[in-house]
């Protein structure tokens, strides 16, 4: 509801209908039209929103804003004392003229000579001769107010949060200048704004049991949909004694993104992107809360030889095979399951309603079969270093069975009395088409591959043999 218009503006309606020749960015005289103001003692002025100036005034207007002369006036450029914020509300006012012939009447702080002065002003659109929307302000008095009182409208002006009235059922009463920019130009409704139905429709009502309501809701602006920390307390409308609700909002988007995202990296393996080690276990227990008469299955798997790919390949080289096995397992399982990274090469799959356990096991054959599949991600230079590794497995396997690692016998000595104490037994390789390989490449291989265990056991029984014939 807008203020009733003063007998000032019903007097001077008329003269803003008519259009005189367009004119440029200097002052616009309206002639006998703005005559009718010269003679009244209530300070009237227009103003041209789009230019920042004031381009006629009476009297009493030029002495409210201490100018020897309507061009004097004119010449003051009052952008220089005006907020960016002051410019978008009257922007907003000059677009409620042309739409809806809206008529304001507010408390503001003028500044002539850029010294603050309170008044009352009520404001109606004027149209200037060129057809551009501008202002027509009265002057209703100025206002003896408090410090605080002043400061606190200036705080409601300026402020970012967008604090807005509205009835119970959620219709616009008012906007400060934040919710005005902040609403889609559309929206005559609280609900308007919400995103999701569970606000639209039971956010307004749950204010009846007496409670105020606070939530962070996905919001549809003027401009795009962000997160708002909304707040909602009833309370009574000013102007009529009526029922009503204060909304308060806060743009909180970056923080929830921000919020989100280090949640996400706290439950996921920064590396395959899937869940990690934290996330299995409570999923595992929140599994056990919600179900505990059906089955699940659950599976560990490791990568054979990761280490070797790491060495031999480096870490990309390592780092590409966990990302492509975890890809291969996420692609035969349903919505349901869970899959997680629970570190190094170690993976945990969670089947989690498992009607019988032969169902389990086909499922996990297929997952045998999809990470089995040969890939080729590796360059010709890593497969030829790849084909060295399979040759030096193969060497080493045939080395231990055909006796061709020996053994080389290292004394121990007490230093005090130059006797021999024991001896170190040390495995040496002496390949018939190679020569002599150093332990330092072959022994690794054994112990990833397992082949420690055979080799150990030779060089024992070397050993014991030795000493049997030396004791």
């Amino acid at each position: 509801m807008h203020p009733p218009m003063s007998n000032t503006f019903r007097l001077l309606q008329s003269a803003s209908q008519e259009k005189a020749p367009a004119a440029s960015n200097s002052r616009v005289p309206l002639g006998s039209d703005f005559e009718l103001a010269h003679g009244l003692e209530t300070a009237l002025w227009v103003y041209d929103i789009d230019r920042f100036r004031i381009v006629n005034a009476n009297a009493a207007a030029l002495e409210l804003w201490e100018a020897d002369s309507e061009d004097d006036l004119h010449a003051r450029d009052l952008r220089k004392d005006m907020s960016s914020t002051v410019c978008e509300k009257l922007r907003q006012y000059q677009q409620d003229f042309a739409e809806q012939g809206a008529v304001f009447r507010e408390l503001w702080t003028l500044y002539p000579n850029r010294i603050p002065v309170s008044i009352n002003v009520f404001m109606q659109g004027f149209r200037l001769p060129d057809g551009r929307m501008g202002m027509l302000c009265e002057a209703l008095g100025t206002e003896v107010q408090t410090p605080e009182n002043l400061r606190s409208a200036e705080a409601l002006m300026h402020t970012d949060v967008m604090i807005s009235l509205v009835t119970p059922k959620g219709r616009i009463l008012y906007r400060n200048p934040a919710a005005r920019k902040f609403w889609p130009a559309d929206a005559t409704h609280l609900q308007d704004l919400f995103v999701d139905d569970w606000c639209r429709h039971r956010l307004l009502p749950s204010l009846k049991k007496g409670e105020d309501v606070r939530h962070v809701e996905r919001v549809q602006t003027s401009s795009d949909v962000a997160w708002y920390d909304m707040s909602l307390k009833s309370c009574h409308d000013a102007a009529t004694g009526e029922p009503a609700v204060l909304v308060t909002a806060i743009d909180v988007t970056a923080l929830k993104l921000a919020r989100d995202h280090a949640t996400f990296l706290s439950n996921r393996d920064h590396l395959t992107g899937f869940f990690n080690r934290s996330s299995f276990h409570a999923e595992v227990e929140r599994i056990l809360k919600r179900d505990r008469e059906n089955e699940m299955a659950l599976f560990y798997l490791n990568i054979d030889r990761f280490k070797y790919i790491n060495d031999a390949f480096g870490h990309e080289g390592g780092d590409l095979v966990l990302r492509t096995t975890a890809n291969r397992i996420a692609q035969h399982l349903r919505h349901e399951d869970f899959l997680a990274r629970i570190g190094g090469d170690e993976f945990v799959i969670l089947f989690a309603d498992v009607r019988i356990r032969e169902e389990a096991r086909h499922r996990l054959n297929e997952l045998r079969k999809a990470i089995s599949q040969p890939d080729q991600v590796f360059n010709d230079d890593i497969g030829l270093v790849y084909l060295r590794r399979l040759q030096l497995e193969a060497d080493i396997e045939k080395a231990l069975e055909t006796d061709q690692i020996t053994a080389a016998f290292q004394p121990c000595v007490d230093l005090e009395t130059g006797r021999v104490v024991s001896v170190e037994t040390l495995a040496r390789w002496h390949h018939p088409e190679r020569g002599f390989v150093p332990p330092g490449e072959f022994i690794p291989v054994c112990e990833e591959t397992g082949m420690i265990e055979a080799l150990g056991h030779r060089m024992f029984r070397l050993g014991a043999d030795q000493v049997k014939r030396n004791p």
